[in-house]
């Protein structure tokens, strides 16, 4: 009941007590007991009077409204991806192989976005991903093996401060010079001439 409460929240009131009562087949002065017996004493459930809660529950939601983000950062990015692998080339046209999809840097970021709950790091990959002032993704970069993980991306932070350049600006540019210049890897390159700046 906790979990499908818009707020999370239930009142103290005998209309709750006789709820609960009828799915558990005990009577309301019961549970009405039991959950006063888990406000005080046992400190399960948080009370400010009027209504009553659970910390752990609350924890839940947030947990999962991060996964649920996490996986529709994963979801377009995916999208993406399939149209991309789908395409015809040369009037052939190209069958989608679940492995070129696995092994794209959809599962890399969904991973690592799934270890930390730093919002900049968030922020940064729903940017490189396509939620930004262009509205698409840096394809040629993620295109590249070694993509920017949290650990590179707290380097990256680091030399942005250190030099006054923005890795927004170097991601651009590396996208833009992506003809010109051939790099094999995101992360270092990046890193490379976030220290020549």
């Amino acid at each position: 009941m906790l979990h499908s409460d818009q707020f999370h929240k239930l009142p103290h009131k005998e209309y709750i007590y006789l709820a609960i009562a009828k799915q558990m087949l005990t009577s309301a002065e019961q549970n009405q007991a039991i959950i006063n017996y888990c406000i005080t004493p046992c400190e399960l459930l948080q009370s400010d009077g009027k209504f009553f809660w659970s910390e752990r529950v609350l924890r839940n939601i947030e947990e999962r409204a991060k996964l649920s983000e996490i996986r529709a950062i994963a979801g377009r990015a995916g999208a993406i991806a399939k149209q991309k692998l789908a395409k015809p080339s040369k009037g052939k046209e190209r069958k989608v192989n679940k492995e070129d999809i696995e092994n794209t840097y959809i599962n890399f970021y969904e991973s690592e976005l799934s270890q930390t709950d730093d919002e900049n790091y968030h922020t940064f990959v729903k940017w490189l991903l396509g939620e930004n002032e262009i509205g698409r993704s840096f394809e040629k970069c993620l295109k590249l093996k070694d993509q920017i993980g949290y650990k590179q991306f707290c380097l990256l932070k680091d030399l942005s401060k250190e030099h006054g350049t923005k890795i927004s600006d170097k991601v651009r540019d590396l996208e833009n010079k992506f003809d010109k210049y051939k790099p094999k890897s995101f992360s270092l390159t990046l890193i490379n001439w976030m220290k020549r700046t």
